[in-house]
């Protein structure tokens, strides 16, 4: 029996950014519109860029005009994005996701590894005044967790701890596929909820912020010369991250054993399918904590 479509819920307000649009030859349209909201958690402050993306057709598959390409119609034709007015803040339309949705963004590198990563999706959006803007950028999910780790970052060659952990789970999309999410959990209350309340395989609600922001990262060349200092790059790197800030402390009505394997078996075809679609590559399986709590998922 296919798993019922669990809560997932985006809520996204701020001003346009920008506009990126596609258009298609049977008259359907597809982009992001990139919305920017100023974002405080606990005492750290931050501006998430964050993208939406959406696809709309004039019309539904009963013939009828479709609400959702008339809703991004209007603020392609009709709003403003930063891009557009030379970054004046005052000139800029700001706009709501009232609606939006976590998915899953899968395929493969050049170089055959298996890439994943949660996008955000929007079919309708709102003009919003500028005196009743309120930048916000939140999530609301019913998760299966899928593991528990330790969150591992890379210095150079050097790996460490950085107190956080990260939270790989599920979400039930509308069709009863798995969607895999990484999730953010750093204030340690929350930590010592998370770890001590929640089992892999169990099913959990969980509320948090939407961070996506840029970083530099300095490296240094591998390669010795006889003298002189080492070369040293600096690149922009993106940061995307859906920071935990509440839930249920415990697992909450969930799903059958069964059925949540059915849909894993459904996933890792979906995966393989992409290795098919790339001339034969097989995909590279990401590597995992040593201390993480998981199955074979």
């Amino acid at each position: 029996m296919a798993l019922k479509e669990g809560m997932n819920e985006v809520f996204i307000e701020g001003v346009l950014s920008e506009k990126i649009v596609r258009e298609f030859d049977n008259g359907a349209i597809a982009g992001e519109f990139v919305i920017e909201a100023p974002i405080t958690i606990g005492a750290e402050d931050f501006t998430s860029l964050i993208p939406v993306s959406f696809y709309a057709t004039p019309e539904t598959k009963a013939g009828k005009p479709n609400p959702a390409y008339k809703s991004v119609k209007n603020i392609i034709d009709n709003e403003k994005s930063l891009a557009e007015v030379g970054g004046d803040y005052d000139k800029a339309s700001r706009i709501r996701l009232p609606k939006g949705s976590l998915a899953e963004n899968m395929f493969l590198s050049q170089d055959g590894r298996f890439v994943s990563f949660a996008r955000i999706k929007g079919s309708f959006f709102n003009t919003v005044k500028l005196t009743d803007c309120e930048p916000q950028a939140t999530f609301k999910v019913k998760l299966i967790v899928g593991s528990i780790a330790d969150e591992i970052m890379k210095d150079g060659d050097e790996e460490f701890e950085t107190g956080r952990i990260v939270v790989t789970g599920f979400v039930v999309q509308y069709n009863g596929q798995l969607d895999e999410i990484k999730l953010i959990v750093q204030n340690k209350k929350h930590i010592d909820i998370v770890t001590k309340g929640w089992r892999v395989g169990e099913t959990v609600n969980v509320t948090g912020f939407i961070k996506y922001t840029t970083k530099e990262v300095t490296e240094a060349s591998d390669e010795e010369d006889s003298f002189g200092e080492p070369m040293v790059t600096t690149t922009t790197r993106r940061v995307r991250e859906f920071v935990i800030s509440g839930g249920s402390g415990t697992s909450v009505e969930g799903y059958e054993e069964e059925d949540i394997a059915a849909a894993r078996k459904e996933r890792k075809a979906r995966i393989s399918s992409l290795g098919d679609k790339d001339s034969g590559k097989k995909t590279t399986p990401t590597s995992r904590s040593k201390s993480a709590d998981l199955r074979d998922w």
